[in-house]
């Protein structure tokens, strides 16, 4: 629950949206998780936590008003820049950033593990289907023989692990192995 609300809401999800998406949550069975939230108390819980943490909608205004000055954004990773060509959209303006910088912390992590100096997962390593075999906007999956999967993971954990000039806390991710995509639940 916490973190389908606390995700919906960060990321400006209307009470409708965040009711919806509470209330869609299915257990591994496909059961419905919430089917009795009703609307209002997501409307109530989403006051109240937006009121107990006011830095939400202040971080929200501020994204809203360099895009007003700017007429674009930037992330701050790789600088990555997007204009929105088609105008203002809330939603897609406080979803940029976070959304972009989670990607081009993959990026980096995906370069140096691929081609990279320390390069210890390139395509193919091990024959067809080995290395890395996808990369999502905030993760990457790589097919390795068992006999290495313990130590890669300390290698890809440490890719994925950085720091970002200008920014106090550093970003910071796990590795986890599975033997199939069926454990992966």
């Amino acid at each position: 629950f916490g973190k389908r609300f606390s995700y919906a809401t960060v990321f400006g999800a209307t009470p409708q949206t965040v009711w919806e998406t509470l209330r869609s949550a299915e257990d591994d069975d496909g059961r419905l998780i919430y089917p009795e939230i009703k609307l209002k108390e997501a409307r109530e819980t989403r006051k109240t936590w937006l009121g107990a943490n006011p830095e939400i909608e202040r971080w929200w205004a501020t994204t809203v008003q360099r895009f007003r000055e700017q007429r674009y954004l930037t992330e701050p990773v790789a600088g990555w820049r997007r204009d929105f060509l088609d105008g203002e959209d809330f939603n897609e303006l406080v979803n940029f950033v976070p959304q972009s910088s989670g990607a081009a912390l993959v990026h980096r992590a995906t370069l140096r593990l691929v081609d990279g100096p320390v390069a210890e997962l390139p395509f193919q390593r091990w024959g067809p289907g080995t290395g890395l075999i996808q990369q999502g906007h905030d993760a990457l999956v790589f097919e390795v023989p068992e006999a290495h999967a313990e130590r890669l993971c300390g290698v890809v954990t440490e890719a994925m692990t950085q720091t970002v000039a200008g920014h106090p806390v550093p970003y910071t991710a796990e590795a986890v192995i599975y033997r199939n995509w069926k454990e992966k639940r």
